[in-house]
């Protein structure tokens, strides 16, 4: 595969990037706000991150000590300050692990995320290699995870999470992997002037590949397993282009997978890595879910793929908030494709869907995406967290704002 080809594939990391305040969305019909009876969420609680440097899911997230409950938030930059900041659930700044030593093993911090509440584990760029590092940044350990890429019907993925980053469950890391190619070395792509014909090989077999990846940060021999193999397989009957990779989450402790291209939350068994549940996600204004064209030229010279991200509706994030024991998902809102740039894309609103423990839609805000992140959800044990946005030309020197959303 060409690089410019493989770059292609991994240009949708902003798509699921939505900045987002917040109206009540009464359940029924789908209405106008206007028609809406208006109940503002209470935002008024706040939690503040003191970092120089902006919060990225790919280095930022939150650890819950298994042995004690204690909750860690950590925000991570290994590009500039080359240091990962914890911080306890107050805003209390605990300690800083220096990321220099990583780099005597990786020329590349793609993303990573804490291990245990003494240690960080990281991929480099394509995911090729696996690093521990202690509290010091000290290298613990390390593995190449090259042979480790293929799956069992001889798939060749990248380990390279774009959305959400690495997801920690257990004592096992998930992702959503990109589809390389086969691991007999022959690239989907051929040589060809026809930039159609390349696009529609690689989607007419990459939609109904894997969207889930398995690590073990133990480095066992087990390597890596794939897993939520077809769950775009609805979009498999003609080549269409599903650009980005699906986003791997856990709620109420169990394992997540979503994508901007599938109405569904995916519930994966653990053992199988197999898909158990298809719950399906709606919201006030109409359905979920980028169902692409067949791929076309006209569609590849407009950036079709592109827009339909910028102004349909998919899931964003889906987190568990624990005081009310329901479960969040949040959906960017759909908007005409003639949306001026000002409100489209992550500007765009967003809902907070609101389901119970057996995933009834129970309820609904509308946020803002110019004032709060629907990507961005702390799920802590006195409530969900949502990042505020701050657009000022320095905005990311200032202290990171949360704004706890207190479901009635």
């Amino acid at each position: 595969m060409k690089k410019s080809d493989n770059l292609k594939l991994r240009s949708a990391g902003w798509l699921f990037a939505i900045m987002a305040t917040s109206t009540f969305l009464a359940c029924g019909p789908s209405k106008t706000e206007e028609e809406q009876h208006v109940s503002p969420i209470d935002t008024t609680d706040v939690l503040m991150l003191n970092t120089e440097w902006r919060y990225n899911t790919n280095y930022s997230g939150v650890f819950q000590d298994p042995e004690t409950g204690t909750e860690y938030i950590f925000l991570g930059d290994p590009i500039t300050h080359l240091k990962v900041r914890i911080f306890d659930v107050y805003g209390q700044q605990l300690f800083d692990i220096p990321l220099d030593s990583a780099y005597n093993v990786v020329d590349h911090i793609h993303c990573l995320t804490m291990l245990a509440k003494d240690s960080l584990v990281l991929l480099d760029e394509r995911g090729e290699k696996m690093v521990v590092l202690d509290t010091k940044g000290i290298v613990a350990r390390e593995r190449s995870l090259v042979d480790a890429r293929c799956d069992t019907n001889g798939d060749l993925y990248e380990l390279y999470p774009t959305n959400t980053g690495l997801t920690l469950l257990g004592r096992k890391l998930y992702l959503g992997p990109a589809l390389l190619g086969a691991c007999d070395g022959k690239s989907f792509y051929e040589q060809t002037n026809s930039n159609l014909l390349n696009t529609q090989r690689y989607y007419a077999l990459a939609t109904g590949k894997c969207k889930m990846a398995e690590l073990d940060p133990a480095m066992s021999s087990q390597g890596v397993r794939f897993g939520a193999c077809g769950m775009l397989a609805h979009l498999a009957d003609t080549p269409r282009e599903t650009i980005g990779m699906a986003s791997t989450s856990t709620a109420n402790g169990d394992l997540y997978v979503f994508s901007a291209y599938s109405p569904f939350l995916h519930k994966v068994d653990t053992t199988s890595l197999e898909v158990k549940q298809k719950v399906l996600i709606r919201y006030g204004y109409g359905d979920v879910g980028i169902t692409p064209p067949p791929i076309t030229e006209a569609d590849i010279a407009s950036n079709g793929s592109q827009i339909r991200a910028a102004t349909k509706a998919y899931i964003l994030s889906f987190t568990y908030d624990q005081p009310t024991s329901r479960y969040l998902a949040a959906v960017v809102h759909e908007v005409p494709e003639d949306t001026p740039e000002e409100d489209r894309s992550w500007r765009r609103k967003w809902s907070l869907v609101v389901l119970d423990g057996a995933y009834n839609q129970v309820g609904e805000y509308v946020l803002s995406g110019k004032e709060y992140s629907g990507s961005i959800l702390l799920s802590l044990k006195n409530g969900t967290w949502v990042l505020e946005k701050d657009l000022s030309p320095q905005g990311f020197m200032n202290p990171k704002v949360f704004r706890r959303l207190k479901l009635p």
